[in-house]
C-alpha cells in the first residue's frame, strides 16, 4: 500500500510579503506614494520567491494584498495630484486668488458670492 508523498509544510510567511502588506497599509494612510511603491516592489519580489520555493515559503495572499494596496495607493495619489493641479490651474485663475491687486477681504467675499 503506497501513500501519496507528503509535502512538507511551509516554514512560514515570507518576510517580504509582510513588508509588502505593511507598506501597502502605510501607503494608504501616511506614506503616500513611497509606501505604495515599496509595497508593489516587495510584493512582487515575495510572489516570485514564493513561486520558486513553494515548499519552503508561504504568504502568497499576504503578498498579493500588499501589491493590490500598493496599486490602490498609487491610483489615489495620482487622483489627489490631479485634483491639486486642477485647483491651481482652473480655480485660482478664475477667482483671481493670487492677484496682487485684490484686497484680502474681496478675495474671500468673491469666492463665496460667486458660488
Amino acid at each position: 500500500m503506497t501513500s501519496a508523498p507528503v509535502r512538507p509544510a511551509s516554514s512560514g510567511t515570507s518576510p517580504l510579503a509582510v513588508v509588502s502588506l505593511i507598506a501597502g497599509i502605510l501607503g494608504l494612510t501616511i506614506a503616500w506614494g513611497l509606501g505604495s511603491l515599496v509595497a508593489i516592489i516587495t510584493g512582487t519580489m515575495a510572489l516570485r520567491e514564493i513561486r520558486t520555493q513553494p515548499e519552503s515559503t508561504g504568504g502568497e495572499g499576504t503578498a498579493r494584498a500588499g501589491v493590490v494596496l500598493g496599486w490602490v495607493g498609487i491610483g489615489l495619489t495620482v487622483l489627489v495630484l490631479c485634483a491639486f493641479c486642477a485647483f491651481f490651474l482652473l480655480l485660482v485663475p478664475a477667482y483671481g486668488l493670487l492677484s496682487r491687486t485684490a484686497e484680502p477681504t474681496s478675495l474671500w467675499l468673491g469666492m463665496f458670492l460667486a458660488a
